[in-house]
């Protein structure tokens, strides 16, 4: 019996402890608070506690042996009396109680007690939360060598909670644990080389410690390890070896991993494309309380991908998310309110501001696109291209891009004129975008070649770029690369029935450029039958899309 105190801490460690995953936040949201601030230790927690720590022992023979022992002066027991008092098994939780045991068996010299002590004065399991008082606990946890404690003291050290923010310390204190083969301080360690926060930045150093807790069999190093395979951060992209790590972690209850797991199945990376497996495990995310995983879950359900769109149940997950901290369900719930046929644009800002001051630059570059375009905000230029920047600067290739436009300055009857200065500067930053697989940067960049802006015009270097731009489902470049099949360029010889496809295809996906420019081969006769019945309802799409030229050619259309 005397071997299950460490593993209940080892469990307690694992369910509440938080483990640093790149890019990604999670939180201890939905839990009830009593009237004393206290914040009652979830169930699903407690369950695995008691399991782990009673096995099949009946709960109340071994609470009155513990307690017994507690007695006569095992102080080891104090700490399993008061673990059974916090979790509630097999008798009412008495977190007060609990509190005193391990106060008592902390005091005495059982240095995994002062860990679980920490434990309760910082998620305020007995009363409200006392950081300070779990700062001196997990001191004397981490100088008794219990390397738990070390890995929470650097936890509160590291955000500056309940003692002088001290990175450098957490960083020798994860150091310490890793070496001492805690397989979360290496995890912890990894997160700090790989965002460079006290550190210089390391993406090789990150991948080994990764690898190091993955290889002790701690799945969540190995669902880290997935990702930076997946991103190709610190080691050559490997789309398959992401799924197999994702597979394990996932299969083992890491929740996140089943999200990443469910990403792959989405886009069909390292596995075969499949939308329903896809849904059923970002299902199984989401059930396992994971909040980027519930947030994937609602763009599901938003888009109709393996379960039939439910906008209700999307928006739902993207509110829950969202006021639990995920910035990605914030930066989701405001495309919906944008989108919605009663929308509130002016909250969607407000929705949009948070999830980029919570450092989602995604949101910053639909931030930066409402002051681009005056949706809910007054128009501001410099504002735009300010957040485009950020966001660009964090890798946000669709940001890029869109600062690259922001750069050419607002089309006119002369068309774009931007300085010398400021095209050098857009061509870069599109060149950057497309050499990303970002559609939009390549049709940009084609743009640029096709009309002489701030380069030597070349219309077939512009073709091959939309070529690329619609291979990467970018639909503007579609059209764009029907009108070079339509007018015909060197290399590129005229094919009005290749032409008629791009365009349908542009037209279907929304493009009002697409659905205009295939009305116009209609009414003409251009590649099929004049057919201007035909050219009436695709002029009036277009029109209805926001084309100003569709609507001057359905007028002509129908002017007798």
């Amino acid at each position: 019996m005397s071997g299950r105190w460490i593993l209940i801490l080892a469990l307690l460690a694992a369910c509440e402890k938080r483990v640093p995953e790149p890019e990604q936040t999670h939180t201890d949201g939905g839990i009830a608070v009593s009237a004393d601030g206290a914040h009652p230790m979830p169930a699903s927690v407690a369950q695995g506690i008691c399991t782990g720590l009673l096995e099949k022992d009946d709960p109340v023979t071994e609470l009155a042996r513990f307690e017994k022992e507690c007695t006569a002066g095992k102080v080891r027991s104090c700490g399993s009396a008061g673990t059974i008092y916090l979790a509630g098994c097999g008798t009412k939780a008495d977190p007060r109680r609990a509190t005193s045991l391990l106060i008592h068996a902390c005091d005495h010299g059982d240095f995994g007690g002062c860990q679980l002590l920490g434990s309760v004065y910082e998620r305020g399991r007995a009363a409200a939360p006392d950081l300070k008082a779990a700062v001196a606990r997990y001191t004397q946890a981490c100088k008794g060598k219990y390397l738990d404690g070390c890995i929470s003291l650097a936890h509160l050290l590291a955000d500056g909670r309940g003692a002088p923010k001290d990175v450098p310390r957490a960083i020798r204190l994860f150091q310490d644990a890793c070496d001492g083969g805690e397989s979360l301080g290496c995890i912890n360690l990894g997160t700090h080389y790989e965002s460079g926060d006290g550190v210089a930045p390391d993406q090789r150093r990150a991948v080994e410690l990764y690898r190091k807790a993955c290889t002790q069999k701690d799945q969540m190093g190995c669902k880290n390890l997935a990702l930076m395979y997946s991103l190709g951060k610190g080691i050559a992209k490997d789309a398959r070896r992401a799924a197999e790590l994702y597979t394990t972690a996932c299969n083992d209850d890491v929740a996140s991993a089943c999200d990443g797991l469910a990403v792959a199945y989405q886009d069909g990376l390292g596995v075969a494309q499949d939308y329903q497996r896809a849904f059923a495990l970002a299902k199984q995310a989401c059930d396992g309380e994971d909040n980027h995983g519930c947030a994937n879950l609602g763009a599901m359900y938003r888009d109709g991908i393996g379960v039939e769109a439910d906008p209700k149940r999307a928006l739902a997950l993207f509110e829950s998310t969202c006021i639990d901290g995920e910035m990605m369900g914030c930066r989701f719930l405001a495309s919906a309110l944008r989108q919605k046929p009663n929308a509130n644009p002016r909250r969607a800002l407000m929705v949009d501001k948070l999830a980029c001051d919570h450092d989602d630059w995604e949101a910053c570059n639909s931030l930066g696109a409402a002051y681009a375009n005056g949706v809910g905000v007054r128009v501001s230029g410099a504002k735009a291209r300010a957040l485009y920047k950020i966001s660009c600067d964090h890798g946000v290739m669709l940001a890029c891009s869109n600062l690259g436009l922001s750069l050419l300055g607002p089309g006119g009857p002369n068309g774009y004129q931007p300085s010398d200065e400021d095209g050098r500067n857009a061509m870069v930053l599109f060149v950057r975008a497309c050499g990303a697989d970002l559609g939009e940067g390549c049709t940009n960049l084609g743009f640029m070649y096709s009309t002489g802006i701030s380069v030597r015009k070349n219309e077939m270097q512009a073709a091959a770029l939309y070529d690329q731009a619609c291979g990467l489902n970018d639909v503007l470049g579609c059209v764009n690369l029907g009108m070079t099949y339509e007018r015909g360029v060197p290399g590129w010889r005229r094919d009005l029935r290749h032409a008629m496809a791009l365009y349908e295809r542009g037209c279907d996906s929304g493009n009002a450029l697409g659905c205009n420019n295939l009305g116009v081969l209609f009414a003409k006769g251009l590649g099929v039958p004049v057919d201007k019945k035909r050219a009436a309802e695709l002029y009036r799409k277009s029109c209805n899309g926001g084309d100003d030229l569709a609507c001057q050619n359905l007028k002509n259309l129908e002017t007798p």
